[in-house]
């Protein structure tokens, strides 16, 4: 293999010339409106943390119980009385996420 070192200044060049950069905000006129894939992913996010009480239920239940039993030491079902809670906050995420779907598949673009 030979050495590939580029050669040395000479003084012919400007030796300070700014090498461009990769990205260059400055030269950015156009922004691209939000992607319709947020939306869905919010959308995903509000439904998994509205439901995140049962996944938990399940998970701390044993094998052989009852996963909606309250009452019982070996089941997770009082796990979902968190459910009041989680289920408006996943509705409201899920609602974000519904105006981003809409507003990203418009087509409409600012300008």
């Amino acid at each position: 293999m030979s050495d590939q070192t580029p050669p040395p200044n000479n003084g012919d060049e400007d030796s300070n010339a700014k090498q461009p950069d990769f990205f260059d905000p400055t030269q950015v006129t156009d922004y691209p409106s939000m992607s319709s894939s947020s939306g869905v992913f919010k959308i995903g996010c509000g439904f998994l943390v509205a439901f995140s009480p049962m996944i938990l239920a399940w998970l701390a239940t044993s094998p052989g119980s009852n996963m909606w039993s309250e009452g019982d030491s070996s089941s997770g079902g009082a796990v979902m009385w968190f459910m009041s809670i989680t289920v408006p906050i996943g509705l409201i995420i899920g609602i974000i996420g519904l105006v981003n779907l809409a507003n990203g598949s418009s087509g409409s673009k600012k300008k």
